[in-house]
Order: structure tokens, then sequence, then C-alpha cells
């Protein structure tokens, strides 16, 4: 799933702008995530951050950290193919250039590619038209090559990206730093129960490992606790890329990414998946009969537009259903 959408997208890095003064209601900011509706695991795939002239939107879609936002304004653009559906009045458009477009459509409001319970479909390279669901950004910015980035790096240091793997019931923001020098750090985005982060970038190792290396893993909880458990990394012979996993019952472990390959993601337990991944079903399901419904009264080049996306979805859909 961390790689589903890897090779249909390339990120577009920019320098970051100013942040925003407070303005009309802000429905786009927040952490965008999908349920696989086979496995019930839920993955980041964008992250939307409002500033002074506009947003910028972060993709998760590589599997890397990105550096940098895309630049994104609200005001509609055309799609990559005609409108489905007509746009309710209620629905607002993020558009982003080369990249594609975000509809909020609440309360059931139709967008031009559909409807969603969740009030968000995307219509975006590499996301295709699907609904996302969004959770809020922490309320302060968080450390890293994105947000906060205080710290200067030796020369025989080297910079690696991290990633939060909840295992755990609890929803958090898992930050790290670095015992010696707690300017080395790098957060990740707040995470729900059992649900992995995307990557973050940077944090700092030494070119050689010692037995006295040691980090402060920072759990922040919604309520603004914090708890700070001291971890001792572990050996490595260069610096590499790090998974911290948090378990079922707090415990915290380091994993080098490149010896974590076989670590399965986290989801939730088996009767909050089935609920997950029906939720998921249903969605998808939804989108389907919608267009399906409204195709023999679009012109005959809109219909063909959609035919293949319809044959491409039903098809997909039942092979998932089938464990195919």
């Amino acid at each position: 799933m961390k790689t589903m959408f890897a090779k249909r997208l390339a990120l577009m890095s920019f320098a970051l702008p100013a942040l925003a003064a407070a303005a009309d209601p802000d429905v786009f900011s927040g952490i965008y995530s999908v349920t696989d509706p086979v496995t019930g695991i839920e993955v980041d795939v964008l992250k939307i951050r409002q500033y002074s002239d506009g947003y910028g939107v972060f993709f998760y879609l590589s599997g890397e950290a990105p550096r940098g936002s895309v630049r994104a304004t609200e005001a509609a653009a055309p799609g990559r193919i005609p409108a489905a559906f007509p746009t309710d009045p209620n629905v607002r458009t993020l558009s982003v250039p080369d990249v594609g477009s975000l509809y909020y459509a609440p309360g059931g409001a139709y967008s031009p590619v559909g409807r969603s319970d969740t009030g968000y479909m995307s219509q975006m390279d590499g996301l295709d038209m699907y609904a996302l669901k969004r959770r809020p950004l922490p309320k302060a910015r968080e450390r890293g090559v994105n947000g906060i980035h205080a710290y200067t790096p030796s020369a025989d240091e080297g910079e690696v990206s991290v990633r939060a793997l909840n295992y755990s019931p609890s929803a958090f923001q898992l930050g790290i730093s670095s015992a010696a020098n707690s300017k080395n750090a790098v957060d990740t985005d707040p995470l729900n129960p059992y649900m992995a982060s995307a990557l973050n970038c940077c944090f700092y190792l030494p070119g050689k490992w010692s037995p006295s290396l040691q980090v402060n893993i920072e759990l922040l909880a919604p309520d603004g606790k914090l708890k700070t458990v001291p971890v001792a990394v572990p050996r490595y012979e260069s610096p590499q890329d790090l998974d911290v996993a948090v378990s079922r019952d707090g415990r915290v472990e380091i994993l080098f990414l490149r010896d974590s390959v076989t670590q399965p993601l986290p989801k939730p337990p088996e009767a909050e998946s089935t609920i997950a991944k029906a939720a998921e079903w249903k969605r998808r399901q939804l989108f389907l009969d919608d267009l399906t419904k409204r195709l023999p009264g679009l012109p005959e080049d809109v219909q063909r537009s959609y035919r293949e996306e319809i044959a491409s979805r039903s098809s997909a859909l039942r092979d998932a259903k089938l464990g195919k």
C-alpha cells in the first residue's frame, strides 16, 4: 500500500511561502488518507497547509519524504476529463496546477466527479477520482525540513527520514530528537490509532555508530500531554531511514527501514477493520453506482471518457472481493 501510487506522480518542490493570516473558513488544510478496502490499512496520501498567498500541497504518493510543497489555489479548474455531474453550489475546489483538483463537497453534495460521505473527492494524477478522509493539522508547526528546522548538521552526520508505526490504540504525534542536541529533531504528522505516518525529513545520525548513541522519542497526545521515552539507537553501518514503532502496550522500538521491509503496517483490530473495510467498499460502490446511472444522460464524448473508468473500477472491485 505504501507504494501504491509511487509510479504515478513525480513530486514537485518549491520554496515554502509565508503562513497565512486568518481569512475565510479554511476547509482544505489537513492531512488526507485513504483506506485499503481489502486490508483495512489507512495510508496518508497528502497534506495541505494554507499560506498567505494560497495553499501548499505536500504529496506522500512516492513513498519518500517530501521536500517542499506544490502551490495550489482555491479556484475552479477544468479536470483531466469532462465533469460527469453538475457541480453543487456548495462545492469548493482546490486547484493544483498540472496535477488536478481536490473538491470539498459537504453533506452529500455532488462534485464534478461524484459525492462521498467523507466530504472530499480527489481528481488528481496518482489519486484518480477517490474519496479522501481528512484530519486536522497539528496546532504547532512540525519540526523538520517542511517546518521548523533549526539544526545545522556537522560534516560527519548523515541525513535520514523518519516514519512512525502506530500499533497502539492511542492517537499521537511522534517526534524524535537527539539526546545530545534537542534542535536535531523531526516530527511526523499526527496519527490515528493503528496506522503508519508518511516519511518526514530530516533527522541526522553520526556517520559512525556508537553504543552510547541515544535519542528521545516524544509522543504528543491530542490533549497536549507529552510522553518522552529515551531509546538507544541500534547498531548501523551507515545512517539510513528509520521506523519508530509504538506497540499496543506503548513500548517504543527503532527499526531501520532497510531491515524492516517485512514489518507489517499497522491496521485496526479485526472488528474495527471490518467496519473500516465495509465503509470503504460502500464509498467505492457509491462512486460506481452514481456514475453508471449518470452515464446515459451525458454527451457521447463524455460517456467515452468514463466508460473505461467504470470498467476498470468494476473489475478492480470484483477482483479485490475475490481476493485476486
